[in-house]
């Protein structure tokens, strides 16, 4: 992260050009020349993608790039951060990939050391599915306000954690005030929806639900 850039944000877009690219096609059968990625670190600058396009123009341009070239960096966009007010707790609902911008906000947080009363229920089909795990947990044990919960719906032998989607039972269990956070959802659409419908179904007030929807994978 650039010196003075203080606030997470999610989506930037990188253009780089590769005139000589000869080898595979990108989307609707031209070279993949620019995408959108995900600011995953804080406040040291890291990208993440979920899409395959994206990832695969990020590998190629990379491979073709030479000492010195341009890349164009464009933004970073998005007001999926975290919000100014350290009072009100932080409750995140994810599904998957969806936790890539989640990284970055809780790592600012923790780097900062403000007083965010922060919960990620992380969701997944599998253990070995969830990403950045071992950098939540880190998290978790390097910032007490961070409270990090994994639900899977298909549990390995001797699994302690919560299993099944989230649903209102574990909402409550982990937030003891419904209508006190600022809610972020992020993942796939199915999901973001559900999970809105849940708190709403709560009474949380849709002022305080926030969301970001990840495709394509």
């Amino acid at each position: 992260m650039a010196s003075g850039w203080r606030k997470a944000m999610t989506v930037l877009s990188i253009d780089m050009a590769y005139r000589s690219f000869r080898g595979g096609s990108g989307r609707f059968g031209h070279p993949p020349r620019y995408a959108a990625f995900n600011q995953s670190s804080s406040p040291r600058f890291r990208l993440s993608s979920s899409h395959t396009h994206a990832r695969h123009c990020l590998q190629t341009c990379a491979e073709r790039l030479t000492d010195r070239q341009r890349v164009k960096l464009d933004a970073p966009y998005g007001d999926f951060t975290l919000h100014k007010t350290e009072s009100t707790p932080a409750v995140f609902i994810i599904g998957g990939i969806g936790v890539t911008p989640v990284r970055s906000m809780v790592a600012q947080a923790t780097h900062d050391k403000t007083s965010h009363q922060i919960t990620l229920l992380h969701a997944s089909r599998r253990l070995v599915d969830l990403p950045l795990r071992g950098d939540f947990e880190q998290l978790a044990r390097d910032n007490p306000n961070f409270v990090y919960v994994m639900t899977v719906e298909s549990a390995p032998g001797g699994w302690q954690g919560e299993q099944g989607r989230v649903d209102a039972d574990m909402v409550r269990k982990y937030v003891s005030d419904l209508h006190q956070p600022i809610y972020y959802l992020s993942g796939p659409e199915g999901m973001v929806k559900s999970m809105r419908t849940l708190l709403v179904g709560l009474k949380v007030n849709e002022d305080n639900i926030r969301t970001e929807e990840f495709t394509g994978y």
